[in-house]
């Protein structure tokens, strides 16, 4: 059974990406910057920093219950994002499970 949350989610990845509010304010991606000549606004910075692989992201630590399946232990969260039927972009920090799950069953 496909969890609440996940169901009416389309496009869903697993990691960070460069125009999701949350990852750019947790990652501290304030404001845009000037690269060899050329302005970035915060996200398209980010997303540079991700495809060049100066920032990972695979998991972190969290006191958070997971946002899929609110399992309350603290422990290891992933990110995953998806996309509402009206466009909206929604960004989750999961458990290992709901991220095997996500990553297994290619949602």
């Amino acid at each position: 059974m496909i969890p609440k949350n996940l169901v009416e989610l389309r496009n869903v990845s697993i990691g960070l990406i460069g125009n999701c509010p949350r990852c750019i304010k947790k990652l501290g991606y304030t404001s845009g910057r000037n690269i060899k000549g050329k302005f970035l606004s915060a996200g398209e910075w980010l997303q540079k920093d991700i495809d060049e692989g100066i920032i990972v992201d695979d998991f972190h630590f969290s006191k958070g219950p997971c946002e899929v399946c609110g399992y309350k232990l603290k422990g290891i969260r992933y990110v995953i994002h998806g996309k509402r039927k009206d466009g909206e972009l929604v960004h989750l920090e999961v458990c290992f499970y709901c991220h095997d799950f996500i990553d297994k069953n290619n949602l």
